[in-house]
């Protein structure tokens, strides 16, 4: 019997055996967990072998990330913004292949990149090369390198490659963790017709919370008359994120990408962590140069749908955006809230801006930025922005270093150049005589080819406080076998890879934490080992530290006590059928926490499987 059918064999009868037997009932739920985990892993192990690629979420993918998000690193992140992300990384947008609609609810680009794209390829045909898309108004060589992960530049038009795409595609997700006993579980599901439509869910249980959250949506997107609808789960973001702004919103500033916001407009929310996400209906339409949205969310609803209590409100949206050659405008309105905001790019600055007025309290806000392309790499930052204490903040996600998008107003600045940046933020108090100040640099240097060293500080003055500073000093020691640059990071290709980071923190006391992780991958695999040693006596110094994971799943413990640490992470790709599409990712995760005093501390042990089948 060949390889690759006796695997199928085996995973078919592993998938029959875990789930549709019913020998094992609840009295034994905890051997029935542990059973499936234990057969899951020996899949893991044969399927590795067969592998076709790696699964695990690589450095370079990590810094594409921080790039479109605006992040200096990804303990800034949140899990659904990393979600996102991962499940185009899983199956990359083919944008030759789709239409404005469907690039405009994938929430990668924003509203005026993706009809900029879609009109270059009206009067010009399918996109070919990066060089090419970089090329196109709205994107550029920054922007593009950084899309990489996320997009496929599959063509009919090119050379010896050929395209087929299936008429119905799905995929699903599965994910089993154990922590000390406890147990979590997840599943997504998601169903597509061609580029038209497309429906999906999402289910999990907690270690703490056994009661299940889900997610789910409905989505149609047209062709010949652009447009989007959704039902269900979605988030909507318009202007610079004053009136209208879900999910995630970065609070901070790291380069010039995290001084003005990116509008999406509607996107479909594919979730485990569906939080400030809306529950309703959406949709937009194409007319021309403009695009019309408008949603209904009800607030409150996740929570009487998921147990039964609570009250339902009611949240009307609207947005109309104008869509130059050079920019875009646009004004919003809630039932709350009303706004007008601006965007433009006049030879290579960028000048952005929102004014928003709440109804309700009577009160104007606003923000406005210009970023500069000096030459030679450099850029030059700036912003100023005013929220009054009364300005309501909810669904809102202007930029901030301090509150949320009310009771502050401020100015911030910064310059950066191929991989250094330096930013600095004073905001103060609307309602108080309260100051903050914080400033971040960051300092990359080429050692060598295969090496790099970066230097990041960062220090937050609050004179008003018992805690008057926050000093962070880190250092990070990158090696990559492959090559490894301190502008683009690490390279994508097979490599041996390792890291050594030291971070000391300044605050109540002193906190200090040390790591050492390598690992390799290749075309068939992909692991990693990272051993933490840490040493954090007041919770006031905590450190945060991002743990590498399976993509999709989102980990940045607070280091706090004194212990050491030990993780491993892997992953792998099968292919399931000669069709491309059509193949199974496995990752696993294994992580124990130990600590030297365990006073107010209690040692962790943690093992986690997931499973993602295209079909």
């Amino acid at each position: 019997m060949k390889y690759k059918e006796f695997c199928h064999k085996y995973f078919c009868f592993c998938l029959k055996f875990t789930f549709t037997r019913p020998i094992l009932r609840s009295k034994y739920s905890h051997i029935y967990v542990f059973m499936k985990i234990s057969l899951l892993l020996a899949l893991f192990i044969i399927s590795s072998l067969l592998a076709v690629r790696s699964g695990a979420q690589t450095d370079e993918q990590v810094r594409a990330i921080l790039y479109l998000t605006g992040a200096e690193s990804m303990e800034s992140l949140d899990e659904q913004e990393v979600e996102k992300y991962a499940n185009m990384l899983s199956k990359p947008l083919e944008i030759n292949f789709l239409n404005l609609s469907k690039l405009t609810s994938s929430g990668l680009m924003t509203q005026y990149q993706a009809a900029s794209l879609s009109d270059y390829k009206a009067r010009n045909g399918d996109i070919l090369s990066f060089n090419e898309l970089a090329a196109i108004d709205g994107f550029g060589e920054e922007y593009v390198s950084s899309l990489k992960p996320f997009i496929s530049l599959r063509s009919a038009k090119k050379a010896g490659e050929t395209f087929s795409s299936p008429l119905i595609s799905q995929a699903a997700l599965l994910k089993a963790s154990v922590r000390d006993g406890k147990f979590s579980e997840g599943f997504k599901y998601k169903i597509g017709f061609k580029e038209y439509a497309e429906a999906s869910t999402a289910i999990r249980n907690t270690y703490f919370q056994r009661e299940p959250s889900f997610t789910f949506n409905t989505a149609l997107h047209g062709e010949r008359l652009p447009y989007n609808f959704i039902l269900g789960d979605f988030n909507a973001r318009f202007g610079q994120g004053l009136c209208l702004w879900s999910g995630f919103s970065l609070s901070g500033f790291s380069g010039a990408s995290s001084f003005m916001r990116r509008p999406a407009g509607l996107s479909p929310s594919w979730s485990f962590s569906p939080q400030g996400s809306h529950r309703g209906v959406g949709g937009n339409i194409y007319l021309g140069r403009f695009v019309v949205s408008a949603l209904a969310s009800f607030p409150g609803l996740r929570k009487r749908m998921e147990s039964g209590k609570g009250d339902v409100a009611v949240l009307p949206a609207f947005n109309v955006t104008w869509l130059g050659r050079n920019g875009q405008a646009g004004i919003t309105g809630t039932s709350r809230k009303a706004s007008v905001d601006l965007r433009r790019t006049v030879r290579g600055t960028d000048v952005f801006g929102e004014a928003a007025y709440d109804i309700c309290h009577g009160c104007f806000a606003g923000v406005a930025g210009v970023i500069f392309n000096l030459g030679k790499d450099w850029k030059l930052s700036s912003a100023a922005r005013y929220y009054p204490s009364n300005f309501e903040n909810e669904y809102t996600g202007g930029i901030r270093s301090w509150s949320r998008t009310s009771n502050e107003y401020a100015v911030s600045a910064g310059v950066e150049r191929r991989g250094f940046f330096f930013t600095a933020d004073v905001a103060r108090k609307a309602d108080a005589d309260e100051v903050q100040s914080k400033f971040l640099l960051k300092l990359p240097i080429q050692i060598y080819r295969n090496m790099v060293l970066s230097v990041r500080a960062s220090e937050r003055l609050r004179p008003y406080d018992a805690l008057r500073y926050r000093t962070d000093v880190r250092l990070d020691l990158d090696y990559s076998s492959s090559g490894i640059s301190s502008v683009y990071g690490i390279s994508d290709g097979p490599s041996w890879t390792g890291r050594f980071r030291a971070e000391g923190l300044l605050c109540r006391s002193i906190g200090s934490l040390a790591y050492v992780e390598g690992g390799r991958k290749t075309d068939c695999l992909s692991t990693y080992l990272r051993g933490t040693v840490f040493r954090i006596d007041n919770w006031d110094d905590r450190i945060y530290s991002y743990e590498r994971d399976a993509p999709g799943n989102f980990s940045v413990p607070a280091y706090y006590g004194r212990g050491v640490s030990l993780a491993w992470t892997g992953g792998c790709k099968l292919r399931l059928h000669e069709r491309p599409w059509r193949s199974m990712k496995i990752y696993a995760k294994a992580l124990r926490v130990q600590y030297f005093k365990s006073e107010g501390h209690e040692n962790r042990t943690e093992f986690k499987l997931q499973l993602v089948f295209d079909l």
